[in-house]
């Protein structure tokens, strides 16, 4: 399991909250990651690799969880390997889990662009199952 701390994407949020079934301060749920694309700009511009037709009916399973201040402290996302990295011959598909802090909150933070000469320009390249 990986604990990063990333920036917010409102429009991604508000479709997990949407399509979450709530319980307290916790939302639960399901999304295809075709439905993630639509709404996030960070899956739409993560990398070289476009979703073929099969990884974006892939579904991803969730779990929101809002602070005591109505704002997201925790998302925990779980999903098929295949969807990103593939699998190895003769192995059973295996799920990726992932959960992201949200911490912070109301703290001024600066990111700094970092020097041309530490930037990696990627060829876009086709994603598995694609000609």
């Amino acid at each position: 399991m990986f604990v990063i701390k990333v920036r917010q994407e409102p429009a991604t949020l508000k479709a997990l909250i949407t399509k979450g079934k709530r319980t307290g301060r916790t939302y639960s749920g399901t999304i295809s990651f075709g439905a993630l694309e639509k709404v996030s700009p960070w899956l739409r511009n993560a990398g070289p690799i476009r979703l073929s037709k099969e990884e974006k009916a892939a579904v991803l399973r969730f779990t929101l969880t809002l602070g005591t201040n109505g704002l997201p402290q925790r998302l925990v996302t779980v999903y098929p390997q295949r969807t990103h990295g593939g699998t190895e011959p003769g192995r059973e598909d295996r799920r990726l889990s992932v959960e992201t802090r949200y911490t912070g909150w109301g703290s001024r933070v600066t990111v700094k662009a970092p020097p041309a000469s530490e930037v990696a320009i990627l060829k876009e390249r086709k994603s598995a199952g694609q000609d």
